[in-house]
């Protein structure tokens, strides 16, 4: 039963200030980082937007995972994705990866394990990654069996594709490595030692973003030195490719992109006041990000953020059709708006 939950009005958030911090460790010929202040040329974003008062309005309760908490949700196709799990004394456990159709609200379990799974898109096929002592890799196209890609893998968190290899880190906490195996079956190939908390992917390149060491980094598919992009002060939380850039979330409280190419960072959208900014997600005209105040709008070229939603959010949101979907930190209610 979906509950509407009556949340009118919309706050226009303004933008702060702040400073880049030194990073650990690195390479010396890093591209400097640009101006912190937002660019004032950046197009507006009118707080009497219908699509803002309308996702207000229709901000609703679509589906509660509990017990489990919910970790992922992705779109494929006419669905939406979720993992969730139980988390009982420091520990995962009963994990599920569902699909929710959103017409009827049906939830259909596709994978059950032992733990999380992070999940991840590439074409007609959802991929999986299971964050435990002894995980799989897996994929699935709907309607057809689960396939294994790699077993016995330890603490499988972050992970991406590109359709041809799926990427993903492992080992244990502060020890990891950076590894690929094709998603046509095959070896699993050691890339580096890395300790990521968010990673994407392009043609050429695989992109990672730490927490506890807050850079972000490019490195060779196919393996080699990584070359520093970026830095900040609170860690990066989000990283992927939009329109041919590299977007990356601050911990702290900003949106910025820099080239792929490297060279100097661009910011796009700053956070006032202490609200942290855990994912986003994106169309065609705007980044949508989560925030622990809910999810807040700012256009992809840059500018100022206005308030979606102010029911809290975290991870990555997804879209799918006309709705905004997302989840708070450590909860097991999926929300969705009319955006």
């Amino acid at each position: 039963m979906r509950r509407v939950l009556g949340i009118v009005g919309v706050l226009a958030v303004s933008c702060g200030g702040g400073t880049d911090g030194a990073p650990t460790d690195g390479p010396t010929d890093a591209p400097a980082d640009g101006p912190i202040d937002a660019p004032t040329d950046a197009p507006t974003d009118a707080p009497t937007d219908a699509r803002l008062e309308t996702c207000a309005a229709t901000t609703e309760q679509v589906f509660d995972t509990g017990p489990r908490w919910l970790s992922s949700a992705v779109t494929l196709g006419d669905r939406v994705y979720i993992a969730s799990a139980r988390l009982d004394n420091g520990g995962y456990s009963d994990g599920e990866v569902s699909s929710v159709d959103p017409v009827t609200l049906a939830h259909t379990v596709v994978r059950s394990s032992d733990t999380v799974a992070t999940l991840a898109v590439h074409g007609d096929w959802l991929y999986g990654a299971d964050n435990g002592p002894s995980g799989a890799i897996w994929r699935y196209r709907p309607g057809q069996p689960i396939e294994i890609l790699a077993a016995g893998r330890a603490s499988a968190f972050p992970m991406t594709t590109d359709g041809v290899h799926v990427y993903w880190r492992e080992g244990p906490s502060n020890q990891g490595r950076v590894v690929r195996t094709p998603v046509a079956g095959g070896a699993v190939e050691p890339l580096l030692a890395a300790d990521p908390y968010s990673m994407a992917v392009d043609a050429n390149y695989l992109f990672l973003a730490g927490l506890s060491d807050p850079r972000l980094l490019r490195v060779p598919k196919a393996g080699g030195a990584p070359l520093q992009l970026a830095r900040t002060d609170y860690g990066i939380t989000r990283v992927a490719m939009v329109a041919g850039w590299v977007y990356f979330l601050d911990f702290g409280f900003d949106l910025f992109r820099v080239p792929v190419g490297g060279g100097a960072r661009e910011p796009l959208a700053r956070q006032a006041g202490l609200s942290r900014q855990m994912g986003f997600t994106w169309d065609a005209d705007h980044v949508y990000i989560a925030t622990d105040h809910g999810i807040d709008r700012a256009p992809v070229a840059g500018g100022p953020l206005t308030a979606l939603s102010t029911v809290e959010a975290g991870r990555n949101p997804t879209i799918l059709g006309d709705y905004l979907y997302w989840f708070r930190v450590n909860d097991t209610i999926l929300f969705r708006c009319r955006y």
